[in-house]
């Protein structure tokens, strides 16, 4: 998991993904690997992929912190965004 990390930090998303899922499929319950799954797949602007990790991470560990973390970013999603640079018209 820490080479999907380093990929996703250095932009490399597609490799990322590529890492994250080749991990679940040796170990399909690690929650933290599901959890930066649906980190990378939200960047990668996949939100149905995003939310379908995400909601797996919270059956997997309710209550956890990445469940509490996955619970946000599913808000975050779900909000429509504010562009603050727009102008009022």
């Amino acid at each position: 998991m820490g080479i999907a990390r380093s990929l996703l930090l250095a932009g490399e998303d597609a490799r990322a993904i590529a890492a994250l899922e080749r991990a679940l499929r040796a170990d399909p319950g690690h929650v933290p690997t599901r959890g930066l799954l649906a980190a990378a797949w939200a960047r990668a602007g996949d939100v149905e992929r995003a939310r379908r990790e995400a909601e797996e991470v919270r059956v997997l560990a309710p209550g956890s912190a990445l469940d509490h973390a996955c619970r946000r970013m599913l808000q975050r999603m779900a909000s429509p965004t504010v562009d603050e640079n727009a102008q009022p018209k």
